[in-house]
């Protein structure tokens, strides 16, 4: 699922979009990345809680598989330009 805005992406919103592919997948797809999922969302958290990710360089890329799976049944998260996971505003 590809994003790109203006504003950088909030958590929250993140969250959202993990939600809406997690709805696409299977109950065998989604079994298969369980674990992957909760790395992602935990990738996810910690950079809220650190302000957000910002990239002045290189971009960012994760992969998560769950353990015992083939690596191409994986959850991935590219940040290539601005910034992401950044906290809502109050």
């Amino acid at each position: 699922m590809r994003w790109g805005q203006d504003q950088p992406l909030t958590a929250t919103d993140a969250r959202k979009l993990l939600q809406t592919l997690e709805a696409k997948l299977t109950p065998t797809e989604l079994a298969e990345r369980r674990v992957a999922f909760r790395k992602a969302r935990k990738f996810i958290a910690d950079a809220e809680t650190a302000g957000g990710v910002i990239i002045d360089g290189r971009p960012i890329s994760k992969t998560w598989s769950d353990p015992g799976r083939l690596r191409s049944i994986r959850v991935d998260i590219e940040i290539w330009a601005g910034a992401a996971f950044v906290p809502d505003k109050e």
